[in-house]
């Protein structure tokens, strides 16, 4: 049989499709999300098929996402101006305008979305095996270190060649080095928070809820989606692999997503 598929669509893609404005309060400059291109036409795709209910957002994403979306303005307006955020947050009334439009563009996506119950006794129950799952996939990545592979292709080498083939290794594993540093950056320095684990832990307990139906998770964020790196090595998938593996749930960019659920 074949499943039904459903798209929880987490705050960073909420914010991204919301945040494109050219703000007459700044000269006319364009706020937009680095990522809006990316995210805006799963929106459309839901907006046209809403009978279908393909997205899904829950109360605790749709509450975050309504208070990044100020931080997130803030921090663009900050990029454009040269304001700091502190003297911004003093003076948003100057900035009222721009505010409104992109909070409307945000109730307006998310009105896109289909809105379902959760049970928060099992939410926070699975955030906490989820929290577990990420510290575990800090030791699997630490085994994964490309450079590794590096030391062990120049281990034993002709002396005074070793510098000459360690140039070659290091060159061949260039980008999966990059990969690598992206997510240790994201699991180490930058772990994912109790928000990031909330929201896979709605995707799993919906999941369980509905056995006839696929759960997806659109994302922008590295804690859930692949590296976007041209790069041919399992790391580059490693996290969404690893989800899809222990959870059984598909995590991955919007414009992915939006491939994944037009077959």
């Amino acid at each position: 049989m074949v499943k039904e598929k459903r798209v929880i669509v987490d705050t960073s893609v909420l914010i991204a499709a919301s945040l494109n404005h050219t703000s007459n309060e700044l000269g006319g400059k364009l706020i937009q999300d680095h990522f809006y291109k990316n995210s805006k036409p799963l929106f459309h795709h839901f907006k046209k098929h809403l009978g279908q209910e393909l997205g899904i957002v829950t109360l605790d994403i749709e509450n975050a996402a309504k208070v990044k979306i100020i931080k997130a303005v803030i921090r663009k307006i900050s990029e454009l101006t040269k304001i700091s955020h502190s003297n911004l947050s003093k003076n948003l009334n100057n900035y009222s305008e721009t505010l409104m439009y992109i909070t409307n563009s945000l109730l307006e996506n998310i009105n896109s979305l289909t809105r379902v119950p959760i049970d928060e006794k099992e939410i926070q129950k699975l955030a906490l095996k989820i929290h577990s799952f990420y510290e575990n996939l800090k030791i699997i990545l630490h085994k994964k270190n490309p450079q590794k592979r590096i030391n062990k292709r120049t281990r034993g080498g002709i002396p005074g060649l070793k510098d000459y083939f360690r140039k070659f290794a290091e060159e061949d594993e260039v980008n999966n080095l990059s990969v690598f540093r992206k997510l240790s950056k994201k699991l180490i320095m930058s772990p994912p928070d109790i928000n990031d684990c909330r929201i896979l832990a709605q995707a799993i307990y919906l999941s369980k809820r509905r056995k006839e139906t696929s759960i997806l998770i659109a994302s922008t964020d590295y804690h859930f989606s692949k590296v976007k790196l041209d790069v041919d090595d399992e790391l580059n998938t490693f996290i969404p692999d690893n989800i899809m593996k222990k959870f059984g749930i598909i995590c991955n960019w919007p414009e992915n997503i939006l491939k994944e659920i037009s077959k």
